[in-house]
């Protein structure tokens, strides 16, 4: 389960997808969680694809294929300013 990061960050530390999904999206029956309101049960998987499908059998839905979307137009903001004036060259690249 995820409250701050249980997911998402040893995804993010071993080249995997995490996904925290809204809480109670999956019910936390037999989870042990950290705070209750905050919770949620999420998937690790090698692809967004295989995520998405853990994902809504975990919620009890149907599986979908997921629809790829143009990249075309795409727009990154990227953040600036005192709070960032002193981050690492390997980060801020």
């Amino acid at each position: 389960s995820d409250t701050g990061g249980s997911i998402r960050i040893p995804a993010a530390l071993n080249g995997v997808v995490g996904f925290k999904p809204t809480a109670r999206r999956v019910p936390l029956t037999g989870a042990f969680p950290l705070s209750g309101t905050l919770d949620s049960i999420g998937p690790l998987a090698r692809t967004v694809s295989q995520c998405a499908a853990a994902d809504a059998v975990m919620a009890g839905e149907a599986s979908n294929e997921l629809a790829a979307i143009p990249l075309a137009g795409l727009r990154i903001g990227i953040p600036r300013g005192v709070l960032f004036g002193d981050i690492e060259g390997g980060v801020a690249a």
